[in-house]
C-alpha cells in the first residue's frame, strides 16, 4: 500500500523509506545498490527493471495503474 502524499511504502514487515537518501530500510536490513537500482534483502527482494514491479516471497505486487504497492 502506497501513501502517495508521503511516498512511503509499507509492507507487513514495515518497509520504511528515508526520503532524503532514498535508501529503504526494513527490520531485515534492506539495502540499496544505487548504481543498478536493484534492492536486495535477506529475503531476496528482486526488482524487474522493465516493469518496475517488485516481487518478494510474500508476493508484494504493484498496481501500475494506481501506483499502489
Amino acid at each position: 500500500m502506497s501513501d502517495q502524499e508521503t511516498n512511503v511504502i509499507q509492507t507487513p514487515t514495515t518497509l520504511t523509506s528515508d526520503l532524503e537518501t532514498n535508501v529503504f530500510q526494513t527490520p531485515t536490513t534492506l539495502t540499496s545498490d544505487l548504481e543498478t537500482n536493484v534492492f536486495q534483502t535477506p529475503t531476496t527482494l528482486t526488482s524487474d527493471l522493465e516493469t518496475n514491479v517488485f516481487q518478494t516471497p510474500t508476493t508484494l505486487t504493484s498496481d501500475l495503474e494506481t501506483n499502489v504497492i
